[in-house]
């Protein structure tokens, strides 16, 4: 009995620290990302669990915001581990949004296949800000859209 235990114990916190070494290669991947744009990060946020990308999660409003600002095709993620790492950057272009950004930009990293696939940006100001977001280079979604064309 007594191995039986030890056995399942081993088991377990070996899967837990695969998971906590997969959670944190995503993080990785979309530091080093954000790094190469040549953001300078100021902190990790939090990392998401993940969640499959299906045909019913995309008529979400949240979603339907988030992919209008995505150069990557949504119909390749379907079926797809989605994963999002959450930062606080600056040198950013929304950094100064409008004249009311703070120096500072929250960006969403979404990966999916250890590979960023894109994401997105919100400027940090002093007031709520209303409407969806940005795509992680901190273009609205019409410029994006005039980019795929």
């Amino acid at each position: 009995m007594k191995k039986g235990f030890m056995f399942l114990f081993i088991l377990l916190l070996f899967v837990g620290c695969q998971v906590a070494d997969s959670d944190s290669d995503m993080q990785s991947i979309a530091k080093q990302h954000l790094q190469q744009q040549g953001y300078t990060i100021i902190s990790h946020e939090w990392s998401s669990e993940p969640y499959t990308l299906d045909r019913d999660r995309l008529d979400e409003e949240y979603l339907v915001q988030v992919w209008q600002v995505q150069a990557a095709n949504k119909e390749d993620y379907i079926g797809k581990q989605i994963y999002e790492e959450r930062f606080i950057v600056k040198n950013h272009p929304l950094d100064d949004w409008d004249g009311k950004g703070l120096g500072k930009t929250n960006v969403y990293v979404m990966l999916a296949d250890g590979q960023v696939i894109g994401g997105t940006s919100f400027p940090i100001t002093e007031e709520s800000l209303v409407g969806g977001p940005f795509s992680l280079d901190g273009k609205t979604a019409e410029e994006v859209s005039l980019n795929k064309n």
